[in-house]
């Protein structure tokens, strides 16, 4: 009966032993693995089944627990320097992103709006680039810089709808300005048209009054006068109907 619980325990302890050593490869392969998160899991998966398998010899127990061990602290040790580097970068970031919520807040509060809204698509370009930093902080800043963004945008769009009121305003007042000379021209015609028309209803004075000569060239020269500022008149006319369709055309723009 000793001898058969002494090979029972032998075949026991050889499969934990068998066992013990596929867990120990597994470890040391994790350890250099480049997922550090799936491999954590999984060894401490690994050190579950550890504890489930039973024991093997002393010496080969010491020996595969020493393995085993170097190689769950080589990955916790290459964790514990990716969290350090990974708290660099975060820190380096977090004082990128702070520096880019400065300089949207300053947009913010700019007149010249055209060149503020194109150095806030690059600084939208420049936080794209910039990695991360803890969620709390990245949140936070984001909501910051976004805020900033909007009052710009919004404040642009203000402007720019009051300079188009005020552009369309001064057109109305040119289209009113035009109108305003044309009736003043028209009835300018129709005064020049009367004296016009009086000029060519004058008598002609009789050849036997010694002035006539005088007379007649004078009423000549009122007439010539007087078609002349019809013409002078029509023309003006002319050009002021051809600027009013071109206000009117720029007022219609609106």
């Amino acid at each position: 009966r000793k001898k058969q619980e002494f090979e029972k325990r032998q075949r026991e302890w050889t499969s934990n032993k068998a066992a013990k050593e596929g867990l120990v490869s597994q470890a040391e392969s994790l350890a250099h693995s480049s997922d550090l998160r799936s491999a954590s899991d999984q060894m401490r998966k690994l050190g579950v089944e550890w504890k489930r398998i039973g024991p093997c010899e002393r010496s080969d127990n010491d020996r595969l627990w020493s393995r085993f061990n170097q190689a769950r602290n080589r990955l916790n040790e290459r964790k514990k320097q990716e969290f350090e580097k990974r708290q660099r970068e975060w820190t380096s970031n977090k004082a990128a992103k702070q520096r880019l919520v400065s300089q949207m807040e300053s947009l913010a509060n700019s007149s010249d709006f055209r060149a503020a809204k194109d150095q806030a698509r690059a600084l939208d370009t420049q936080w794209r680039a910039t990695g991360p930093c803890s969620k709390t902080d990245n949140d936070q800043l984001w909501q910051q810089y976004k805020s900033a963004k909007d009052r710009l945008f919004e404040a642009a769009k203000r402007a720019g709808e009051q300079r188009r009121a005020e552009a369309r305003q001064r057109a109305q007042d040119r289209v009113w300005r035009l109108e305003e000379r044309l009736r003043n021209v028209e009835d300018a015609i129709r005064r020049a048209e009367e004296s016009y028309s009086r000029a060519l209803s004058a008598r002609s004075p009789s050849m036997r009054n010694p002035n006539w000569m005088a007379i007649s060239n004078k009423q000549l020269a009122r007439q010539s006068a007087a078609r002349e500022k019809v013409a002078s008149l029509g023309q003006r006319k002319a050009d002021i109907m051809r600027q009013l369709m071109e206000a009117r055309a720029r007022l219609n723009q609106f």
